[in-house]
């Protein structure tokens, strides 16, 4: 028998199928190629939706999609948090400063650190803690495309440490128990963003240890462009004056220099 044109592309005869809506079915008709001198014919067949519920379905898993990443950079920022933020400081939001201050912290140049003082409990670590927010769900990126992707964790471009602590890890190593101090000052000086809590808490002068630490991180994070953010409840001629002009100079050049006032937030009215 000789196969028309017609024969080809005309769904077969039987009763037309319908979709679960009760829409009309798209057929696929059978599509001839030759490979090799040998003639092949895939199959003709229905499809299994309607236009409609095609359409349905595809919204459907867009949504779902949108709800997966959605879900997923939440756990990935939770996580994040918690290996550098303690849980005082998980729920600090950019939104919950003063406009005044968020333009202060937010409008600095490229590179450029924060030097941020004032007196006891007037918001000091809280404002830092939602700037190291609003970094860590600034650098969430998908590695991939696809559900298939995973979400990278950006904690580990940030490091967040109170002064006294990272003298301490210092010192640690002077006995042999904390490793190398190269590779202590390394973690410091190398990270992408750094934040030291409050620098020259004490009353007395630092001791030259801690100016020589100090000015270890400052020098190589200033010449390779890595922003640092630091919190004292001195002024920068103050801390001059606790270390040294070398650490006034190099403040000076990392960092935005931000004042902030008002009463101490942690005492009950």
């Amino acid at each position: 028998m000789t196969r028309t044109a017609s024969s080809l592309t005309d769904p077969p005869a039987a009763e037309e199928p319908r979709c679960k809506c009760g829409g009309r079915l798209e057929y696929t008709p059978p599509v001839e190629h030759r490979v090799g001198g040998k003639l092949f014919a895939t199959r003709g067949h229905w499809a299994d939706r309607c236009p409609a519920c095609k359409r349905v379905a595809e919204e459907r898993e867009r949504r779902e999609g949108r709800r997966y990443w959605r879900n997923e950079r939440r756990r990935v920022m939770r996580e994040a948090l918690e290996l550098v933020l303690p849980p005082l400081f998980h729920k600090a939001h950019l939104r919950d400063l003063s406009p005044k201050l968020r333009a202060a912290v937010m409008d600095r140049k490229a590179h450029e650190g924060l030097f941020l003082w004032g007196p006891i409990g007037c918001g000091k670590s809280h404002t830092m803690a939602a700037l190291i927010r609003g970094i860590l769900c600034r650098d969430l990126k998908r590695e991939h495309g696809g559900r298939s992707a995973r979400i990278a964790s950006p904690a580990g471009r940030v490091r967040r440490v109170t002064w006294g602590d990272l003298l301490l890890e210092v010192r640690a190593t002077f006995d042999g128990h904390g490793g190398s101090e190269a590779a202590v000052l390394d973690k410091y000086r190398k990270c992408e963003h750094l934040f030291v809590e409050d620098l020259g808490a004490t009353a007395r002068a630092e001791s030259d240890f801690a100016q020589r630490v100090l000015l270890s991180i400052l020098d190589h994070r200033v010449e390779h462009l890595l922003p640092t953010y630091i919190t004292s409840n001195k002024g920068l001629s103050e801390v001059g004056r606790a270390f040294d002009g070398r650490v006034e100079s190099r403040l000076c050049v990392a960092c935005k220099v931000v004042a902030v006032g008002g009463r101490d937030k942690r005492r009950r009215q």
